[in-house]
This record gives structure tokens, sequence and C-alpha cells, in this order.
């Protein structure tokens, strides 16, 4: 039986970045039901209501030294929520324990970064350490997830939104007319299984985006779905900028997040469909989201 691990971190919320821990729970159980040996890499907090067939090792795989034993006897890898600190010894402890295939999670970030300075790489840093392991892999370049309503995302800032639903708060949003790709994180699960079960003959690059969806269509669909008007507040750029700013984030912070915004406003990001080929049926709309996680936006 192929012997697979999947690596779980908590969300961070940086630039590029996903909450995967959502995407891992689908990701186990669909290879579960392929009759894979999923073994699961996470901190204590991450290591509850895993498929029972699951074997949870309690860690991290941005501390890899001190779960030396992961990588042993494991075929292949969802390296999700590395850090460019210790991607290295990770990606070595799997070269040397025979790990033949490397799924990356990666980000639009490389794309950014290769105009910038080694020493100030994120995502490119990481994936450069696989590129350079000649372990067969593939980088996922995802969009943002439908599970990001609950926990927050990259493009705003502050309390989630389902956080602002339970509590009958005010949702504030910039760019609220602008289409922005959004996967159903079951849908990037199955794509990223796919990739795991077999070995490239090369190595490559999937884009994974979902249908684009406007803030203003998300909260259409919340309002209809829940039977409840939500808050929800209109900001110009300037009224963005202050807000973020209120939240914590830094001019730089404020300036990247409304600058993505903006670029996406004036060159809408076209929909992948090789991603729907690869799945052999539609993706899973926001509204289907939504109707499976009224428990969690209810309260």
């Amino acid at each position: 039986m192929k012997k697979i691990l999947l690596t779980v971190t908590p969300f961070v919320d940086y630039p590029g970045s996903i909450p995967n821990e959502f995407v891992s729970r689908h990701l186990a159980r669909q290879l579960i039901e392929e009759g894979f040996d999923v073994h699961i890499l996470a901190n204590k907090s991450q290591s509850k209501n895993w498929p029972k067939e699951a074997k949870v090792i309690n860690g991290s795989i941005t501390k890899p030294d001190d779960t030396p034993l992961a990588f042993e006897n494991i075929d292949a890898v969802f390296l999700a929520g590395a850090i460019p600190e210790t991607v290295y010894e990770a990606v070595n402890m799997a070269k040397e324990a025979g790990v033949k295939k490397i799924v990356t999670l990666s980000s639009h970030g490389p794309e950014i970064e290769i105009q910038f300075p080694p020493d100030s790489w994120y995502w490119l840093a990481i994936d450069v350490v696989v590129e350079r392991s000649e372990i067969k892999h593939t980088r996922i370049v995802p969009s943002n997830i439908m599970a990001s309503t609950l926990v927050g995302d990259h493009y705003s800032a502050g309390k989630s939104w389902a956080e602002h639903i339970r509590e009958d708060s005010l949702i504030q949003e910039p760019y609220v007319h602008t289409k922005v790709p959004l996967i159903h994180e079951e849908d990037l699960a199955f794509v990223i299984s796919k990739e795991l079960q077999q070995v490239n003959l090369s190595n490559k690059t999937l884009h994974v985006y979902g249908h684009s969806i406007s803030p203003l269509e998300r909260k259409k669909i919340l309002s209809e779905v829940l039977n409840k008007e939500l808050k929800f507040k209109e900001l110009t750029s300037d009224e963005a900028f202050e807000y973020f700013r209120q939240e914590g984030l830094d001019e730089y912070e404020i300036s990247h997040r409304l600058g993505v915004l903006e670029s996406i406003s004036n060159n809408p990001v076209e929909f992948n469909s090789e991603i729907t080929n690869i799945i052999n049926r539609p993706l899973k709309t926001y509204s289907q989201w939504v109707k499976e996680h009224t428990s969690f936006l209810n309260g």
C-alpha cells in the first residue's frame, strides 16, 4: 500500500497563504477511500478528528528535526506550511528517506518575488529547494479557498466573515465588485490527490483556481442561504487603508493587499478549464459551500 504524508500547519495570514488544514482534511479522506496509507504531521491543536485510518504524528513541518522519522517509508508528500528557514532540512530528510514525489502547496508569490533579492524570498525559497532536490514534484498554485470565510484571508483584515455573521457586526470590504477566484477546498484536495497518486514524467506547475466571485455576490449568497441580512459596507481605497491600519497592518502590507485587488480588478483571472477535466465534474459553487457550513456560520 502506498504511504502518503500530509503536512498541516495553523493558518498564517501571510500574502499567498491559504488555510491548509481544511484542504488536508478532505485530502486525507479522499486518499483513504482510494486505499492509501495516510500519515498526518500536525501539531497538537490540529491532531484530532482525522479519519480513524490515518496515522497522526505530533509535530510540525516547520520544525523537521523534531520528527526525524516522519518521512520513513513514505512514498509521496503533500508539502503544506513549510517555511524558508527549515524547508531545506525537511526536503533533505524526504530525499534521504526515499520519497518519490512531492506536491507543494505554493502561491502566486514566486512570480513577484523573482524581481527581488533571494534573501527576501518566501514562497520562491521553498519552491527552489523542492526543485533542486531532484525529487519528482508538482507545484500547486491555488486560488483562495471558500473556507477562508471561516478564518479570514489575505485580501482583507480583522475578523473573518463568519465571525462578523455570528456577531451580527459590520463586514467592511474594498473593491466589492471585483471578482476574485475562489475554490471549494474539497475540489482543490481532489486535484492534489490525483497528483500525489502519480509520479510525473516531468515536473510541473498547476494553477488550481475556482470560478471568480465578488464580495457583493458572496454577501448575496450568504444572506439568501442563511436567511439573514448581513451588515455590509463598501470601503473606498482611502477608507480601506485606514481600516486595515486600525486592524494592525503596516503600510507595506496594506499597499500589497490593495494592490493585488486593484490588479485583479484591472486584469481579471481566467478560469483554468483543465481543473474541471481533472475533477471530471463541475466545480462546487459558493452556494453549495455555504449550505454545507451553515452550522459554522450561524454559531
